[in-house]
């Protein structure tokens, strides 16, 4: 999977629509960082093991079997592979 991740922090981007430009915005810098496009894979925040990701009708979903729990997106550690 391909992920926006700042350069500074490593978290993942936001997309942020501007005037005639796309910008992408790190909401942990709190600032329109520069940022790398990597593949990543996701791990679980809570024990860093692999998470099993499931998409359906455009949404995904994160669940840890280590946990035995379903994981925020925005909380999910995008690791690159």
């Amino acid at each position: 999977m391909r992920r926006k991740l700042c350069d500074i922090c490593s978290s993942e981007m936001k997309h942020s629509p501007q005037q005639n430009e796309v910008k992408y915005f790190c909401e942990q810098c709190q600032d329109f960082t520069p940022f790398k496009e990597l593949e990543v894979t996701a791990y679980c925040p809570d024990c860093q093991q692999l998470l099993n990701v499931t998409a359906s009708c455009g949404c995904q979903s994160f669940f840890c079997q280590n946990c035995k729990a379903a994981k925020s997106s925005k909380k999910v550690l995008w690791k690159p592979t």
